[in-house]
């Protein structure tokens, strides 16, 4: 009893006494994620660029051959092959210089989405850890509150906190998940950008720059979103600044619900409104929320159809029953006739 009366002031000595060396993990924890991804899928391109010529040259002979071999069968006249081979050139040499400037491309398209969103909302990716830091702040304000001598509240005040630093932490996981999914697209993509000197393979090429506007645009959205959220959250954080939190379970709770609605906002609305581009975003920045709706539709899909064999089955069995006993009425019928 001695040792877990030891365990627990050690516990609650070590959320009083550091919760800003927690708030300063975070950040760094953050921090060191976002630049690594950033770094690593930037030195990605000079490499996959020069495998995206290669397979371009390859494609582009392949074409040369093909477009000059109908023009013979087609026993074509001279303006027929220069035009041909003209239009040929320009077109492949226009999708070289796509391939050798996409990724410079590229990069000034998220760029200028992510400075749009930036003027607009005053939050960066310095600010990508506030969420987490605001949900350890509260989670630990809380735990300071809790009271050996009235459990039952103080496991009720635990389980809110914890939810709510979940819930902020999930909004953080969807901010770095749309920044990593930015530069993993740059750089990955670019393999993409060799397909442009073949006619039958160079909508992929141009997706590349589809895809990356919609997912500039998705970043922008949940930044601007973001922004809106840590307002939100820091506005009722404030109001709790001299009472500090863990003794209402309400506004507890009240926080608890905000960041749900406000997590599902960010995880929902920006793959929405980057639809627009024509192309689909989803996946990144939807984490968590996208499988908990599955789930639950499975769910419902599952009890319909449980519910639909049933009812087939029963509406089976009656009918069976019906058959079995007209067969017997019909049985006794014949028998009393020879009867």
């Amino acid at each position: 009893m001695r040792r877990i009366f030891y365990l627990l002031f050690l516990l609650g000595s070590a959320f009083f006494f550091t919760p800003s060396l927690y708030a300063q993990a975070g950040a760094t924890v953050v921090d060191s994620i976002t630049s690594q991804y950033q770094n690593s899928a930037l030195s990605w391109i000079l490499s996959i660029q020069q495998h995206a010529e290669n397979l371009f040259w390859i494609l582009a002979a392949i074409s040369a051959v093909w477009t000059f071999i109908v023009l013979v069968l087609r026993q074509s006249d001279l303006a027929d092959f220069v035009g041909a081979a003209v239009r040929y050139i320009l077109t492949t040499m226009f999708f070289y210089w796509l391939l050798d400037n996409g990724p410079n491309f590229a990069s000034k398209i998220l760029a200028s989405t992510l400075k749009l969103a930036t003027d607009a909302s005053g939050i960066n990716g310095a600010g990508w850890a506030d969420f987490v830091n605001l949900g350890m702040r509260i989670f630990l304000d809380t735990a300071k509150a809790m009271s050996l001598w009235n459990p039952v509240q103080a496991v009720l005040l635990g389980f809110i906190a914890i939810g709510l630093l979940v819930a902020l932490g999930l909004i953080t996981v969807n901010l770095i998940l749309v920044n990593c999914q930015t530069y993993v697209m740059l750089a990955a993509g670019t393999i993409f950008l060799g397909f442009g000197a073949s006619e039958w393979t160079r909508e992929l090429s141009i997706n590349y720059f589809k895809h990356l506007l919609g997912i500039g645009i998705k970043q922008f959205v949940t930044l601007l979103l973001a922004a809106i959220a840590l307002n939100v959250m820091q506005a009722i954080d404030a109001a709790h600044a001299t009472a500090g939190w863990g003794f209402s379970l309400q506004d507890l709770g009240l926080a608890l619900v905000s960041s749900v609605i406000l997590l599902v906002l960010i995880s929902k609305v920006p793959a929405s409104v980057a639809a627009i581009c024509g192309v689909p975003v989803g996946g990144a920045g939807d984490w968590g929320i996208s499988t908990l709706f599955a789930g639950a539709e499975l769910g419902a899909q599952a009890a319909a159809l449980a519910s639909n064999f049933g009812g087939a089955a029963l509406a089976g069995g009656r009918q069976l029953g019906s058959a079995v006993r007209n067969a017997v009425k019909q049985g006794q019928a014949l028998s009393k006739g020879k009867s």
